[in-house]
């Protein structure tokens, strides 16, 4: 069996037990401190989130992080990843929580107890898990990438203060070497 045909098989067992799955989800600490009580937001967000990987799993795609099936799983991961970090964990934390989500899963794909091999189901949602971490990673990256950006510019703009003497005149402090970013000031009034 492909690995293509493994994952088709997971997105169809997460769909038919999908709420049961979100339920699941929105116990675990990823939800339950994002969302502090209030059961029907967090089973809400898992379900969103529960859709998402039964739409990557059904695409095949799963480890393929700029394939459009993936986009709507990069959207959950970063609201509820971000909300985390903001309500006190850290990073390795909420890889270890994205983790977690395995175990509402693994009842369901884990098979016979006893068996001598791996369930091809088990092996497929255990590879969807990974591409998840990965994914929240990005979106992490990503999302500090833009507070990088956005913090430079509000630097820019306080260390060259300029301050409308007239209607059409400006001063503009000059201490130091006028660069390209401090000559744009000029355009900002």
């Amino acid at each position: 069996m492909s690995s293509v045909q493994a994952a088709a098989g997971v997105a169809q067992t997460l769909a038919a037990r999908r709420d049961e799955i979100a339920r699941g989800w929105a116990d675990l600490p990823l939800f339950t401190t994002v969302y502090g009580g209030q059961r029907d937001e967090a089973v809400a967000e898992a379900t969103r989130l529960a859709d998402a990987v039964v739409e990557l799993a059904g695409s095949g795609r799963t480890d393929d992080f700029l394939a459009p099936s993936f986009a709507a799983v990069r959207d959950v991961l970063s609201r509820i990843t971000s909300e985390r970090l903001r309500s006190g964990g850290d990073l390795q934390q909420v890889m270890d929580e994205i983790g977690q989500l395995r175990q509402p899963m693994t009842a369901i794909f884990d098979g016979q107890p006893g068996a001598t091999t791996v369930p091809v189901g088990l092996v497929a949602m255990t590879e969807l898990i990974g591409s998840l971490r990965v994914a929240a990673v990005v979106a992490l990256l990503s999302e500090s990438d833009e507070v990088v950006a956005r913090q430079r510019q509000e630097l820019m703009e306080i260390s060259t203060p300029v301050i409308r003497l007239w209607d059409g005149i400006v001063a503009v402090p000059l201490i130091g070497t006028l660069e390209i970013g401090r000559a744009s000031c000029r355009e900002r009034v």
